[in-house]
Parts: C-alpha cells; sequence; structure tokens
C-alpha cells in the first residue's frame, strides 16, 4: 500500500484556527482566577491552595497563552516577512495572513493584544464601573487611531465596519457609564433614554453584518425559493397572475444565467488565445535572440581564425607583428 502523504499546513492552520477562537476565554478564565474581587465569592484570595495553584498553573498558563505563543508567531513572521507571499510558507499562515494586507502581516496579534487588555481590565475593576469603562473607552481609542492609520485589511469595507464598530463600541460604552452615575443618583428619565440609546447601538452595530449575511443568503437561494414557489403555484392555480409574474421573472433570469455562461465562454476562449499568441511571439522572440548571438558568435570565431592564419601564413603581417 502507498503511503498517504498528509500536508502539514492543515494541522497547523487548525492549530492556529482553535488558538484564536479559544484565545479570549482562556485569558479570561486565568485573569479572573488570578484577580481579587469583593463581594460574597466562594473561594478565598490568598489562599495555601489558591497560591499553589497560581504559582504551579495559573501564571504559567496565562505567560505561555497570552503572551509566549504571540510572542513567538510575531517573531516567526518577522524572520520570515520576505517569504510570506510564497505558497510553500503561507499556507501555513493563511489564517493569519489572509484579511491583511502585505505590510501588515502582525495585525491579528495586535487584535489579540487589545482583547488581551480588555479581559484583565475587566476582570480586575470588575466593581469598579468608571474606571473599567474609562480604560475600556482608552484601549479602543487607541485602536481606531491605529486602524485608521494603518488601514489594515484588504478589502476597504472591512477597514471601515472595523473602524465603524470600535466607534459604536466606543458610544456604547461613555453611555452605559453614563446611565450607571444616573442610576446611582436615581435619575430615572434620563436612565430610560440613555437605555434607549445603548439598545439602539446595539441595534445599528449588528445591522449591517446581519444585512450582509441576509443579503448574501438572499443571492444565493432567492431563485431556489421562487422556482419552489412557482412549481407549488403552477400545480394549484396555474392561471393565477401571480404565477404568471413568477414564470417570466424565471425566464428572465434563465435568460440572463444563459448570457452569462456565453459570455465567460467567449472571454475564456479570448484570453486562452491571446496568452496562446503570446507564447508563440514570446518563443519566436527566444529563438530569434539565440539564433543572432549563435551567428555573431560563429562570425567572431571565423574572423578570430582569418587574423591567425594572416598572422601565420602572411608575411606582411608577421613583420608588422614582430616590429610592434
Amino acid at each position: 500500500m502507498n503511503k498517504q502523504k498528509y500536508d502539514i499546513s492543515l494541522l497547523s492552520n487548525t492549530a492556529l484556527y482553535l488558538y484564536i477562537f479559544n484565545y479570549a476565554g482562556l485569558i479570561r478564565i486565568f485573569s479572573s482566577l488570578i484577580s481579587k474581587r469583593k463581594g460574597d465569592v466562594s473561594q478565598t484570595y490568598g489562599s495555601q491552595d489558591h497560591q499553589l495553584w497560581i504559582y504551579s498553573f495559573i501564571i504559567p498558563g496565562l505567560f505561555l497563552i497570552g503572551g509566549l505563543i504571540p510572542i513567538l508567531i510575531f517573531i516567526l513572521l518577522i524572520v520570515n516577512q520576505s517569504r510570506l507571499e510564497k505558497i510553500q510558507l503561507r499556507k501555513h499562515f493563511c489564517y493569519l495572513l489572509n484579511e491583511y494586507k502585505y505590510q501588515k502581516y502582525y495585525w491579528e496579534l495586535i487584535k489579540l493584544f487589545k482583547k488581551t487588555i480588555i479581559i484583565v481590565i475587566m476582570t480586575n475593576f470588575e466593581t469598579d464601573i468608571v474606571l473599567k469603562a474609562s480604560l475600556i473607552g482608552l484601549c479602543l481609542l487607541v485602536y481606531q487611531i491605529l486602524a485608521t492609520f494603518l488601514q489594515p485589511f484588504i478589502i476597504q469595507k472591512y477597514n471601515t465596519l472595523d473602524l465603524y464598530s470600535s466607534q459604536i463600541c466606543s458610544i456604547s460604552i461613555f453611555l452605559a457609564t453614563t446611565k450607571y452615575i444616573c442610576e446611582q443618583n436615581i435619575y430615572e428619565f434620563l436612565f430610560i433614554i440613555l437605555q434607549i440609546f445603548i439598545v439602539g447601538c446595539f441595534i445599528k452595530l449588528c445591522y449591517p453584518f446581519i444585512f450582509g449575511i441576509l443579503r448574501s443568503y438572499e443571492k444565493k437561494y432567492k431563485f431556489f425559493l421562487l422556482n419552489k414557489l412557482h412549481f407549488l403555484l403552477n400545480q394549484k392555480v396555474s392561471n393565477f397572475f401571480l404565477t404568471k409574474i413568477l414564470k417570466k421573472m424565471l425566464e428572465k433570469q434563465k435568460q440572463r444565467e444563459q448570457k452569462l455562461k456565453k459570455n465567460i465562454i467567449i472571454l475564456k476562449n479570448h484570453l486562452i488565445y491571446f496568452s496562446k499568441l503570446q507564447l508563440r511571439n514570446s518563443k519566436q522572440l527566444m529563438t530569434g535572440y539565440y539564433s543572432s548571438s549563435y551567428s555573431s558568435r560563429i562570425q567572431s570565431v571565423k574572423s578570430s581564425r582569418l587574423d591567425i592564419k594572416k598572422l601565420f601564413f602572411d608575411p606582411i603581417e608577421q613583420d608588422e607583428f614582430t616590429k610592434n
């Protein structure tokens, strides 16, 4: 039996996916175990068991997942920066690189660093709402500045959505902080208004993503559903006006698809013809170049032979050579 060769890039990309997908959850667990919080909790901070877990498992795990692995990935990307476009290396890091520009290969690590800061702030300042909101808002502000100047994504739409979502989150944090202060001072009317604004920010944040998903599904399944609907109506009420409208729509769509297929075939044949023509011209140029260089070499060899013959067999040339 022939041994089947496995592509190692599958393992590397799977490992990267699992690491990035579970990164925030793991950092949150470790940070919550190491942080000290006030209130009615079941575990006592600073006990002997807690300290044993902190020094033997939590701190090494936090250092490994939140520090060592990102640093090693960053060093590996920097060392191989000039080879990141080559498929042999890129296929191992495609999960990190595919969305971003060539110069911004490190942006996924910046996003991980941002997540780490936000999680540490949320776990260590859980009861101090104003301080927590201020620090998270500052973190998001720095991220927005970097995203605005660097524009890391290849597709401009993703840059806009990334900046847009960060801005909405910053506004929501500011509104939530104000709502908390109003709640403490029992400003009920302002509290309700701010709550409505926060819900509006949430809807505005989710709208472009949900709309994009629904639009893609609409493009994919629109005519499939229309076909099913037309089939059912045609069986029940074939002369119904809606059935006729659906029939016309489906016929137009079929004509568009046929035209599109024809245009694709024409374009494909056109490109194939030009590629063959280009290859033929390049071959002719190369053969002409080699033939001209070969003929020039022959001429130079012939001329050198004639010079040697003149030198050794012509007495006049011999006298001139000896004089010189």
